[in-house]
């Protein structure tokens, strides 16, 4: 699980992939992997329409993913909410619904998230 969380923005960000990944860390660290990488392209629609085809599916990822999930949304909202205040509220918006799909995560964590959502 610390293996996938450490890679969960790798495919989206660098030029490795899921192959690779595949290759060098396994078949369980992959596929948690998959479940946390973004599946929209640009041509899918706007911003709106991208995060909602990626919410949709997370939605159905396993609990491991959805507890990395769930780190990396407390994570980027330290980051967010300080340094990218106008990005904030879309990111907010973003992250509300996330956590409708995120319940079956850990419940700390999720209500963790819950909590800074509301915060800020």
């Amino acid at each position: 699980m610390i293996a996938a969380a450490l890679l969960n923005d790798v495919v989206e960000v660098t030029p490795v992939t899921i192959d690779e990944i595949r290759a060098e860390f396994g078949e369980d660290v992959t596929e948690l992997v998959e479940w946390l990488t973004d599946v929209s392209r640009p041509s899918d629609g706007n911003r709106r329409v991208r995060k909602h085809e990626d919410l949709m599916h997370l939605a159905g990822a396993p609990p491991a993913a959805k507890i990395i999930k769930l780190a990396d949304l407390i994570g980027n909202t330290l980051t967010i909410s300080k340094y990218d205040p106008s990005f904030w509220k879309v990111f907010r918006r973003e992250k509300e619904a996330l956590l409708k799909v995120l319940k079956e995560g850990n419940v700390t964590l999720w209500r963790t998230a819950a909590s800074q959502t509301r915060r800020r």
